[in-house]
């Protein structure tokens, strides 16, 4: 559990929330931990990512999650910006 303070209208109201699933990679292949919207890409296709930095940030009601590499190699397959994407959908793959 995580504890937040949240603003609303001006005024603060303290909330704590549940962690969700991480981010499910299988061993190169990294999926959705989450229905919602590719909001940004940050590396491109072809380019060499170290593992744990950022590849993508995914956006859903107003949250954001950065998606971030398992594994250092280099970007081979990617969803583009602005596609919708499901629970568990393919995201990206980093080849060694």
């Amino acid at each position: 559990m995580r504890n937040f303070t949240v603003k609303i209208d001006g005024k603060a109201y303290d909330c704590e929330v549940e962690e969700t699933s991480p981010v499910r990679a299988e061993r190169n292949k990294v999926r959705s931990p989450m229905e919602g919207r590719v909001l940004s890409v940050e590396k491109k296709q072809g380019e060499r990512v170290k593992a744990g930095e950022c590849i993508m940030v995914l956006e859903a009601v107003k949250t954001q999650e950065e998606i971030l590499a398992p594994c250092d190699g280099k970007i081979a397959v990617m969803v583009p910006e602005g596609e919708t994407v499901g629970k568990d959908d393919f995201l990206v793959m980093v080849t060694g």
